[in-house]
């Protein structure tokens, strides 16, 4: 896998799960890499049994009929988390929440840039009526009919 920043594997603790697919190309090894692989693992995992995890799972994913890789990026739930999370954020001040709606408002995503600023807009409209969301409650009513004129 060709430009993927993996930062986990089954059997090696990780303090994080997150494989930044976006630049993975699939393509199986040749039978001359895959040996110089096999013998460079049996080099550097020096425990056994977690050596043997890694060999039979290399083995089961190199050989005939093994089901190709499909990867789902992490993103996705990433930018639902972060949007939730400004999205509480923004309950806590007008200052806040205005700040974000001028910063949607001001900066616009540009096309294929990877930002999304809809998710978030979303999020600040469902909140816009909620008594309790002292933030958005308190915007004045300019910056109020700008959160809703975003699309």
């Amino acid at each position: 896998m060709r430009g993927a920043n993996l930062y986990t594997a089954e059997g090696f603790p990780s303090e994080t799960e997150l494989i930044d697919a976006r630049l993975v190309e699939w393509a199986p090894l040749g039978a001359d890499k895959l040996a110089q692989l096999i013998h460079d693992l049996q080099i550097s995992i020096r425990d056994k049994d977690k050596r043997q995890k890694v060999l039979d799972r290399l083995e089961k994913a190199s050989g005939p009929g093994a089901p190709k890789l499909r990867l789902q990026s992490c993103l996705a739930d990433f930018k639902k988390q972060l949007h939730a999370y400004f999205g509480e954020i923004a309950c806590a001040s007008p200052e806040i929440a205005r700040g974000l709606v001028w910063q949607i408002w001001l900066v616009p995503a540009e096309k294929d840039s990877g930002s999304s600023p809809q998710g978030l807009v979303k999020v600040l409209k469902e909140r816009l009526d909620d008594q309790k969301c002292v933030g958005l409650q308190g915007l004045n009513p300019v910056d109020k009919e700008r959160l809703q004129a975003i699309k």
